[in-house]
């Protein structure tokens, strides 16, 4: 299924919003701001509404950002381009994460790598199957040269 604006939109929310699930738990952040800070069970609610609250407000603007980015790369149909684009985007959003959200912490950057790879081709699985696979000659809509017509 080619990418289309909402499925490219879907695909960054969902990313983002497990990306930062994984460091909730990674870096203790999850315990340090929602489970120390509770007394009781509705505090614990409240905390734990807030700090989806608070992560939300990454999701979109990180989302908003790289929406058309990734819409565009994965709607290249050279393989050699698409891996090079795919490739320079993920170095721009491991800048834009890493050095605006978490400059004491590069391993962040590469969790965010691994993830967006991940769930590119959890989306976009018959995209980067039809551009990154080789295809066989006839596939391709291309003869061989046999020597004479058939």
């Amino acid at each position: 299924m080619a990418p289309s604006l909402i499925r490219v939109a879907t695909f960054l929310v969902v990313k983002y919003y497990a990306f930062f699930i994984v460091l909730a738990f990674i870096g203790d952040r999850f315990q340090n701001y929602v489970v120390l800070n509770s007394g009781d069970g509705s505090e614990l609610l409240w905390n734990g509404l807030s700090y989806v609250l608070y992560i939300s407000w990454a999701v979109v603007l990180l989302s908003l950002v790289l929406w058309l980015p990734f819409y565009v790369v994965l709607k290249i149909r050279s393989r050699v381009v698409q891996w090079l684009s795919l490739f320079v985007l993920l170095l721009a959003e491991f800048g834009l994460y890493t050095w605006t959200a978490s400059p004491s912490d590069l391993l962040n950057g590469f969790y965010n790598a691994v993830i967006t790879t991940v769930f590119i081709l959890l989306f976009f699985r018959s995209t980067v199957a039809n551009n990154w696979i080789a295809k066989p000659l006839s596939s391709r809509g291309q003869t061989t040269c046999n020597g004479g017509d058939q």
